[in-house]
């Protein structure tokens, strides 16, 4: 009796066995010998950005965020520094859109690598090398400028001459940040929403000259304000004598910088005005 229920033991493991082998034979062959390709359509990514290009303007900057001239001018810009070249795998401006579509429709890489055909690992690399590029541009593009008074501003009797020696704005804004779970309290504000606190700063010709990112949204502007202008590294343009950048209520008052006066209101619309817009 016993030796016959040891028999019909090792008949259950060799039956077992031979079973275990057969998978890992079906889904080695599945794997490695009779590939199947997963991204199948007939439009591929360059195919579907030249397309995008070629078609309505309103489509490309509800995909991309961008017109489809500001699209063109990023890309030819990031080629001509060469922060950026086309590969093997993707163009230029294929990357770009892969990009934008990521950060402007806030997509997951998956979707966006059956979108434009290619695996997981080229979307991911080529997005975090997009990103690199996008932020040297920036480090380029947003810097303090010696450009006079617009037109728009020296012609208006309503800002001239008391915008003569205001050379820009600054205030602050939340955005929404990606913020590892042990970090997450000092990020999250009501309505339970997790930002940054990002300071900035733009001209008259609505040119950003200054950026400071990565603050907790828990953060006073004030102290944003300060720590900007006061430490070297974020290398601030203070403004030259006789000029001043205007701010809100949030900062201080301090040489170069007027908030408004407190206890004061400003902006009040006439009498005339209100009765014209009624007639």
């Amino acid at each position: 009796m016993d030796d016959s229920s040891s028999s019909y033991a090792n008949s259950d493991f060799d039956d077992f066995s031979d079973f275990l082998m057969l998978n890992f034979l079906s889904d080695y062959n599945e794997k490695f010998i009779e590939k199947f390709p997963q991204r199948t359509s007939a439009l591929c990514g360059k195919d579907f950005v030249r397309e995008l290009l070629g078609g309505r303007e309103r489509t490309c900057y509800e995909l991309l965020q961008m017109d489809k001239n500001v699209f063109i001018e990023l890309c030819t810009c990031l080629k001509q520094k060469e922060y950026i070249k086309d590969t093997w795998e993707i163009k230029v401006e294929e990357a770009v859109a892969i990009f934008l579509i990521i950060i402007g429709q806030n997509v997951g890489m998956r979707l966006i690598a059956d979108r434009f055909q290619h695996l997981l690992e080229i979307i991911d690399r080529h997005f975090h090398l997009t990103l690199k590029v996008i932020c040297k541009l920036g480090q380029y593009i947003i810097r303090p400028t010696q450009s006079s008074l617009p037109s728009h501003i020296v012609n208006s009797s309503k800002y001239y001459p008391w915008f003569q020696n205001c050379i820009g704005a600054i205030d602050g804004t939340h955005v929404s940040a990606c913020v590892p779970t042990d970090k997450q309290v000092s990020y999250r504000v009501r309505k339970n929403m997790v930002i940054q606190n990002v300071l900035c700063s733009c001209n008259f010709e609505m040119f950003f000259t200054f950026v400071s990112a990565r603050w907790e949204g828990t953060t006073n502007d004030s102290r944003v304000f300060i720590d900007a202008i006061t430490k070297p590294k974020y290398m601030f343009s203070l403004p030259k004598e006789g000029e001043y950048n205007v701010l809100d209520y949030g900062f201080p008052c301090t040489k170069g910088f007027l908030p408004p006066y407190r206890g004061e209101r400003h902006h009040l619309r006439t009498i005339v005005e209100v009765i014209v817009e009624t007639v």
